[in-house]
């Protein structure tokens, strides 16, 4: 878990229930709203820090820090851009930093950053953890734009959750498919202190 970050608002999905009914070779539609809650099973797995650190859809998460640094890493993928900085003032009052102004958006690397530009000023602090937090974006805004890797990772999930509605099956340990788990490997992001 990476407990510097949060998701403050979460995407859309890069497939529908009606979808993954048409790859799973399901013929009616009664069984929808149960294949809606097994796609957002499955993209708890994906998306965010609790998942493989990565937004298929566009998303705005939170990284939280004790206070001002040189450069503040932004992880998770793909990382869009950065949308506020909020601190705490020495009296503890929310302020916001114009950060265009103080920092660069580094969005090439993996993961991506922001960097203080040289000789910028940063207000004061309030002393204590927590005192700034950047919201920033991630995820793509047309589910076509999503990695075919993901959405197949998805489906595998959902379809596997759909399959097996308990931990185990009589006489065997039913285990998350070998297929999503090597797709979600390959996208795993690194833990973040």
């Amino acid at each position: 878990m990476w407990a510097s970050v949060t998701i403050k608002s979460a995407g859309a999905l890069p497939l529908s229930a009606e979808e993954l009914r048409d790859r799973l070779r399901i013929d009616t539609a009664a069984e929808d709203d149960l294949l809606a809650a097994f796609l957002a099973a499955g993209a708890s797995e994906i998306d965010g820090p609790d998942g493989a650190g990565v937004a298929m859809m566009a998303q705005t998460w939170t990284r939280t820090l004790d206070g001002w640094a040189q450069e503040i890493v932004l992880p998770g993928w793909p990382v869009t851009g950065v949308s506020e900085i909020r601190y705490l003032d020495p009296e503890g009052n929310q302020q916001t930093l114009a950060h265009a102004a103080a920092f660069r958006v580094v969005l090439g690397r993996d993961p991506a950053r922001l960097v203080r530009k040289p000789g910028a000023p940063l207000p004061a602090l309030l002393s204590g953890p927590g005192v700034v937090e950047v919201d920033y974006t991630l995820g793509r805004t047309d589910a076509a734009e999503v990695d075919a890797g993901l959405v197949a990772a998805l489906a595998l999930l959902a379809g596997h959750f759909y399959e097996n509605r308990e931990a185990t099956a009589p006489g065997q340990v039913v285990e998350v498919p070998l297929g999503a788990r090597h797709i979600l490997d390959r996208f795993r992001r690194g833990v973040v202190a």
